[in-house]
């Protein structure tokens, strides 16, 4: 029997709590040493990070059934990070909480998630994807350079964080 692959829709106000709620579990899940920090101000401000902002975005993976099955955000980049500074003139959007729930891993939907929020980048004029990932996440930086993006910095500190672009036009 083939599975039918999960149908990706931009979040809007309906789907913030089932959202916000599917987050927070999988990075508890995977990053469990952020539990105590509670949840991220973005998630905890989801309509002006996601839905109000210019140039960001939510997305879902939902199943036949309706029930989320992965997530993925964008939003513009701050420039907060030393090791990853962008130029006005070549704009870059940041793609953050993708999570995908642990039924749904290897089947596809990172994949799927990551295509539409690249189409979403390019789409918003941007000129570069950034993120970053952290080594202890089993098969992260694997999993991205398979979308295409390339590690362009990694911090030798306790998060073994490392920091990948893609471009986008």
């Amino acid at each position: 029997m083939t599975e039918i692959p999960p149908k990706i829709i931009q979040a809007s106000k309906e789907h913030i709590a089932d959202a916000v709620a599917f987050a927070a579990l999988v990075r508890k899940e995977v990053m469990p040493m952020f539990a105590a920090n509670g949840l991220s101000p973005d998630l905890v401000n989801f309509s002006e990070h996601y839905l109000h902002q210019a140039g960001a975005g939510f997305f879902l993976a939902l199943s036949e059934q309706g029930e989320i099955q992965g997530c993925i955000g964008v939003r513009p980049y701050d420039n907060r990070i030393e090791t990853a500074m962008y130029e006005a003139d070549r704009p870059a959007a940041e793609i953050v909480k993708c999570y995908v729930a642990a039924s749904s891993r290897r089947s596809g939907v990172g994949s799927q998630l990551t295509d539409v929020a690249k189409q979403f980048i390019a789409q918003e004029g941007y000129s570069v994807a950034y993120l970053h990932t952290h080594r202890f996440l089993n098969g992260a930086v694997d999993f991205w350079q398979r979308q295409g993006f390339a590690i362009t910095a990694e911090d030798q500190d306790e998060w073994q964080t490392v920091h990948m672009e893609a471009s986008v036009t």
